[in-house]
């Protein structure tokens, strides 16, 4: 069924993207970031089927749904692992970044983070003007990060403190 995968993908997954219910469309990036190393047929990592659905994840990122644009930072990270060449990203970085940022005010998600670990590591070189911007916000993400496993009684102190090295490795 490997093979079918990815034209079900276009078929059925695709048109989510734009349904008026913000339910499918967290679904569909959802399934576009599990399946992203979904082989095509223009290719895999790679082709205008591949990023299509890397552009829209990169759209959801300003969806009016908060549930949303966290799936699409969850799911960016995904494309981001299995792209080998990021050069067609790079104009889209601050964009990428600043959705990034909005998002880490308003909710405590670890996963957050991790998508930041990848932009630095895959985008090393163009990160420096949103260096003292992106040091600030892993810093206060540190902080909430340790405060939560502190406080933590339910034995969830290691996803905090899972969060917190992370920030520390960003």
């Amino acid at each position: 069924y490997k093979d079918q995968l990815g034209p079900m993908m276009a078929t059925y997954v695709m048109p989510c993207f734009s349904s008026p219910h913000p339910h499918l469309r967290s679904k569909a990036v959802w399934v576009s970031g599990v399946f992203c190393d979904t082989t095509f047929p223009d290719g895999t990592n790679q082709g205008p089927t591949y990023m299509r659905f890397f552009e829209q994840v990169v759209r959801c990122l300003g969806d009016p749904e908060l549930p949303v644009r966290v799936d699409a930072v969850v799911s960016l990270r995904h494309f981001l692992e299995e792209m080998e060449d990021v050069s067609p990203v790079a104009p889209a970085l601050p964009q990428l970044l600043n959705s990034i940022f909005g998002l880490m005010n308003q909710v405590d998600q670890e996963d957050l983070v991790f998508t930041l670990e990848v932009l630095v590591d895959k985008f090393g070189d163009c990160i420096g003007p949103y260096a003292t911007q992106m040091a600030a916000q892993l810093v206060g993400a540190f902080w909430k990060y340790c405060a939560a496993a502190d406080e933590d009684t339910e034995g969830d102190e290691d996803a905090a403190g899972i969060a917190a090295f992370g920030c520390m490795r960003a």
